[in-house]
């Protein structure tokens, strides 16, 4: 949640001073919260990588994760894993 909100927060240009302001609404699915701030409703979709939580503003749009998978050694090539 605080991922989340950390994304709302940044995309208004307030940084982190806001986010006692930014109050968690609804948890639509595993993946989607909705969230208030600052009187305007935003919706967040969150995804765990590498046992941390990114989260991304969503609104209206399709949100495809492409994540780099880090190389085992030096010289193999990051595997690429895409979700959406």
């Amino acid at each position: 949640c605080w991922t989340a909100k950390e994304a709302v927060v940044k995309s208004t240009g307030t940084g982190l001073a806001g986010l006692k302001s930014c109050r968690v609404d609804d948890v639509l699915d595993a993946t989607s919260i909705s969230l208030s701030f600052e009187g305007r409703s935003y919706r967040v979709t969150q995804m765990r990588v590498d046992g941390h939580i990114v989260s991304v503003l969503k609104g209206d749009n399709l949100v495809e994760w492409v994540i780099l998978d880090r190389p085992a050694t030096p010289d193999s090539k990051p595997r690429l894993t895409r979700a959406t």
